[in-house]
């Protein structure tokens, strides 16, 4: 485990080789760690140790996003916790956090499992083959790939079979 404020302090040879090689070690390590690192960088990963999730830092820097877990075998890509394909209106769960959700058919509206059963940060990554609504059951705040949140409700679209994907992070 390992943690840094990446400020390396002037100081004599050894000293300053002491801090540099504490900050290497926390850049390969994903700032591991029980507590979240302090200070934090927009887009830093961050190996919590505590709760054995990855997470990153959101561009902004204002919140901590749910990655993965981080000893836990991963999908063929995108690290998802599983897959599951919709092609009609559908009430996600609890179960689906974590999960890529195909949705294959037009005019579908899915809504996100409630935030009581979500923990912070927790996501669900929609890809779209034909356009969808994605509702909220309650207080969500639905934010796409483009950094683009509207609360409670999103509409996506997919035109000649390209793939969209959204990622919904849950956050109250």
């Amino acid at each position: 485990m390992s943690q840094h404020d990446m400020n390396l302090a002037n100081g004599p040879g050894a000293t300053f080789r002491v801090d540099l090689n504490g900050a290497l070690s926390a850049l390969v390590s994903q700032s591991s760690g029980a507590t979240t690192p302090s200070p934090a960088f927009p887009c830093q990963l961050w190996a919590n140790t505590g709760t054995g999730r990855l997470k990153q830092r959101d561009s902004a820097n204002t919140q901590w996003l749910d990655r993965g877990g981080l000893d836990t075998a991963r999908a063929p890509f995108g690290g998802y916790t599983g897959i599951t394909a919709v092609s009609t209106n559908t009430g996600l769960t609890a179960t689906n956090l974590g999960q890529l959700v195909l949705v294959t058919a037009v005019g579908t509206t899915q809504t996100l499992p409630p935030l009581a059963s979500s923990p912070a940060g927790a996501s669900v990554t929609f890809a779209v083959f034909a356009a969808t609504t994605i509702k909220g059951s309650g207080t969500e705040l639905i934010t796409n790939i483009y950094n683009t949140s509207s609360p409670n409700s999103m509409v996506l679209c997919a035109v000649c079979c390209v793939l969209c994907a959204v990622c919904c992070v849950l956050a109250s």
